[in-house]
């Protein structure tokens, strides 16, 4: 049995009070009140259909596809605009979902589950004032743009921005003709070797070594450790910097090559991992993602068990 995860909604609801005193003519109030959190019943996408007209935002490059996905190198860079008809558009959001999603348990694969329940999703998101997105204001130019890199390779995500003009309205729909791009970072032919350097001795994450983590088990030190690395580039391109711990959007930071060591934490429950990822820029600004995480239980001595297999975030 499938559990569907049904975020609270409200909608807005016109109440018209006709007052009518010593011939002063009509006055009209509005308020608003909570609805049935029953499905089916959303909030609409503007405060007044009849006197707002809906922005829409749309994504110009990748070029938006209901077919196919993208699949490119890291960073992937996503450029939008938009319209509001009524000339008045604020701001946009935007965020990369992957096929998890905490703000709905309730579905397996959010990525293949958010086009076809978008009034879900933007209800939701609205409703908690679009907690977790990503903003950027609207000047002159409706042009904007994201980079995105630290992200599990060839794991399937899907870009979404979202239009709000000066009162609140929004995109009514999203949808892969014109909002939502789904991808995947295909890996780089010449991306380099992490090795990380500790108690454990040195392992290597990367191409050569058959993934882009690596698992350290027990022995643990019981306070926190220090650890190191560096990164050997491919034969024709040079390292350009590393990036501890990215930010869980995914989003592109700058680097640097100062940034080679880490105190990581042991962990205190056994079915719980430490982890560390580290971005690497090589070659002109291309980027690769590496992790190395530490458990209690894993099988043999550290120094001589390690494994590799995708990243996990």
């Amino acid at each position: 049995m499938v559990q569907l995860h049904v975020p609270r909604r409200t909608a807005a609801l016109t109440l018209i009070a006709v007052a009518s005193l010593m011939g002063c003519g009509r006055e009209m109030s509005r308020s608003t009140a909570p609805a049935s959190s029953s499905i089916g019943a959303f909030r609409p996408a503007m405060p007044n259909a009849a006197e707002n007209a809906l922005p829409e935002a749309t994504v110009l490059t990748p070029v938006p596809s209901p077919v196919f996905s993208t699949f490119e190198p890291a960073p992937i860079r996503f450029e939008w605009t938009g319209a509001d008809p009524d000339g008045h558009l604020r701001e946009y959001r935007y965020r990369v979902f992957g096929r998890r999603n905490p703000d709905f348990p309730g579905i397996p694969d959010f990525v293949a589950w958010l086009e076809s329940n978008s009034q879900e999703v933007l209800d939701y998101y609205e409703s908690v004032k679009w907690e977790g997105w990503e903003r950027v204001q609207v000047k002159k130019d409706p042009q904007a743009s994201a980079v995105y890199s630290a992200l599990t390779l060839s794991e399937l995500y899907a870009f979404v921005v979202v239009a709000i003009d000066n009162r609140g309205a929004h995109d009514a729909e999203l949808t892969r003709q014109r909002n939502i791009i789904q991808f995947a970072l295909a890996p780089h032919a010449d991306a380099p070797t992490l090795t990380f350097v500790g108690y454990f001795g040195q392992v290597t994450a990367g191409p050569s070594s058959g993934g882009s983590t690596v698992e350290v088990g027990p022995p643990l030190p019981q306070s926190p450790f220090n650890i190191s690395w560096f990164a050997t580039p491919a034969p024709g391109t040079a390292i350009e910097g590393y990036l501890s711990n990215p930010p869980a959007s995914g989003l592109t930071i700058p680097t640097s090559l100062a940034d080679t060591t880490a105190t990581i934490q042991p962990p205190i429950d056994p079915s719980v991992w430490s982890v560390l990822t580290v971005e690497v820029e090589f070659d002109h600004g291309k980027r690769a993602l590496y992790a190395i995480r530490f458990s209690s239980i894993f099988g043999p001595p550290a120094t001589t068990a390690t494994r590799s297999f995708d990243i996990e975030r």
